[in-house]
């Protein structure tokens, strides 16, 4: 979900804005920092999570997701505050029918039991890094982070890439108000879109825009697993305990 609506993920670039969910359950757009994982070519082990109004989310099952489990319900109509209070961010492989997952809507942030989860093969794996460390695919709040298996440990060990891009921004700020550096346009027009595209399963009207520059939609084959995850999964494997760490 962007400001301008529903966009594939494939199609997404470091710098634009993506809807992500606070801490306090608030939903705002926030700009994507980097990607963790991108790669199109791969092919992957998906799980398909469906919830009760037949909504359904695609991820691998070493991707955190939040939610309620079952056996922390506290009444048969849990809410989000319940959820933020007593819930959790699991690895998918985890998830079980009967677990409530966070779902986003015009009213904002409710809960959804999973009624149905199935396992199917699948190419192509995107993991956008937000500094509020999660994003809004498909109508889920899902994690930025995989294969660790705790949100905060995850988050707290991208505060490097987090300040990093403070730093960055607050110097180009400074720098165009010095007047030392112009916003810069692109040399041919930008061409905004209408169309109707398939995205996972189902038909959106989905706005999106096409540069004529380098960042163009074909150049979408080169980050794969970035090196600065690549990093912390390896000294994850050594430091972390076993239960903590995706195998």
């Amino acid at each position: 979900m962007t400001p301008s609506g529903l966009v594939p993920v494939s199609d997404i670039r470091e710098g634009d804005e993506v809807q992500v969910m606070r801490a306090d359950g608030s939903l705002v757009f926030s700009p994507v920092l980097m990607f963790l994982h991108r790669d199109l070519g791969v092919s992957r082990s998906f799980l398909q999570l469906t919830t009760s109004s037949g909504a359904a989310l695609t991820l691998t099952p070493s991707h955190l997701i939040f939610l309620l489990q079952r056996r922390l319900v506290p009444s048969l109509t849990p809410t989000v505050a319940d959820a933020l209070e007593l819930g959790g961010v699991v690895l998918a492989g985890r998830v079980e029918a009967g677990d409530f997952l966070l779902v986003t809507g015009q009213k904002g942030v409710r809960l959804e039991k999973v009624v149905a989860i199935r396992h199917e093969l699948g190419e192509g794996v995107f993991a956008p890094l937000t500094a509020e460390g999660t994003v809004v695919v498909d109508g889920f709040v899902a994690s930025c982070y995989a294969v660790i298996d705790s949100q905060a440990i995850a988050h707290w060990a991208f505060l490097p890439v987090r300040l990093y891009s403070n730093l960055k921004e607050a110097v180009l700020a400074l720098l165009r108000a010095l007047g030392a550096i112009t916003p810069s346009f692109p040399s041919k027009p930008v061409k905004v879109y209408n169309d109707k595209r398939f995205f996972n399963g189902s038909r959106y009207n989905v706005r999106w825009r096409e540069e004529a520059l380098g960042n163009s939609v074909d150049d979408r084959d080169t980050i794969h697993i970035h090196w600065y995850p690549r990093l912390l999964y390896t000294l994850a494997s050594w430091l972390l305990p076993a239960h903590l760490v995706y195998s």
